[in-house]
């Protein structure tokens, strides 16, 4: 029940009543002395929790979402994002302490912070590749487009029966969302999440004479060996591991291009070279040379037999043996956030030092 406090000053008598919104008929009148010491504590006592309430409330506001994040790493769920690595970095950095000087000292902290985090972008791509019909397959697991194919599953049906429907409140919808909000992006991460686990225990258990319901647990237990493994882009391993050792590189070694003349080389136009063989990344290494990170094998060894015997550059792949893609992050390994601007991120080894490389 809401309140309106009534005051009226007379003569020498302070009247208060109490209207109530929803019966504004019923009003209780009460008559106070106004020099009574008694009145004057209370009024005091007023004014003091009122003002008490406005600085609470003042704090919070400015606290913001640092009140969201104490709230996760008190309540120790499993913490769910889709291609979060840079997230983590963020959070930690504004919510919590400035990075650590090494990538141990930070996996252990984010353990003790977030137990349990599940990355959908690094699931999509493990489940994707246990679909043995690629008609199956999603051909893009960027977050919108992941939740688009789930939310159809047209070619996996089989797959997602007995899935518990998702619904919005009346008053949203999709039609309207606004991606890459906090409210939305979650809405689609956590329906990805649901999704993809239930389609991770129907490719482990289910048989095809048997089509029965999972239970979370059911679920859970087979995605548990995805847990706290980050997608990573552009770099030497696939993901990181929170909680472990780091994973064997996948990635081809990359390509060292050179001028056969000797002049200046130019990164532009080794850029636009690889362009057409897929996604490249093209680091200047000295005046006549540039390094080549290649997406995957195919891309790496079609570009080499391509540019075998082009007129201006030539190419080589692996460059050297002693500086192959190292099986794991080193723990000296640093990593820097740049703020504001969150989507700068610089992420480097000391593998990457130009000093390290032999001299052609």
């Amino acid at each position: 029940m809401n309140y309106v406090l009534l005051y009226e000053v007379t003569y020498r008598f302070l009247s208060k009543g109490v209207c109530s919104y929803f019966k504004p008929n019923e009003i209780h009148l009460e008559k106070f002395n106004p020099n009574d010491s008694t009145l004057k504590q209370s009024r005091e006592t007023i004014q003091s929790q009122l003002l008490e309430t406005a600085k609470s409330q003042a704090w919070q506001s400015m606290l913001g979402f640092s009140q969201v994040f104490n709230l996760l790493v008190e309540a120790k769920k499993p913490l769910i994002g889709h291609n979060l690595f840079t997230d983590l970095l963020f959070m930690y950095k504004q919510f919590y302490q400035p990075l650590p000087a090494n990538l141990k000292r930070f996996k252990s902290e984010m353990q003790r912070l977030f137990p349990s985090v599940y990355d959908t972008k690094y699931i999509s791509y493990e489940i994707n590749s246990m679909l043995s019909d690629k008609s199956q397959r999603w051909t893009s697991n960027g977050l919108i487009s992941l939740y688009e194919w789930l939310r159809d599953h047209k070619h996996i049906t089989h797959l997602l029966l007995y899935m518990p429907k998702l619904k919005l409140m009346d008053d949203l919808s999709v039609s309207n969302a606004k991606l890459h909000t906090g409210g939305w992006d979650s809405f689609y991460a956590g329906f990805c999440f649901v999704h993809l686990i239930y389609m991770l225990a129907s490719l482990k258990h289910a048989l095809p004479t048997i089509v029965k319901p999972f239970t979370l647990t059911n679920q859970l237990a087979c995605v548990r060996r995805l847990e706290n493994k980050i997608n990573l882009i552009r770099a030497e391993v696939n993901h990181l591991n929170l909680a472990g050792p780091e994973p064997e590189s996948r990635r081809p070694d990359m390509i060292l291009v050179q001028t056969r003349s000797g002049r200046r080389i130019r990164v532009d136009q080794v850029a636009e070279m690889f362009a057409e063989f897929g996604s490249v990344d093209v680091r200047y290494r000295s005046q006549n040379s540039a390094l080549v990170a290649v997406g995957n094998h195919i891309c790496a060894r079609i570009s080499l037999e391509k540019l075998r015997n082009h007129p201006v550059y030539k190419t080589w792949s692996p460059i050297f043996p002693s500086w192959r893609h190292h099986t794991h992050i080193p723990d000296n390994c640093q990593i820097q956030v740049v703020i504001p601007d969150t989507s700068s991120l610089r992420y480097h080894t000391n593998l990457t030092d130009q000093t390290q490389l032999p001299h052609l």
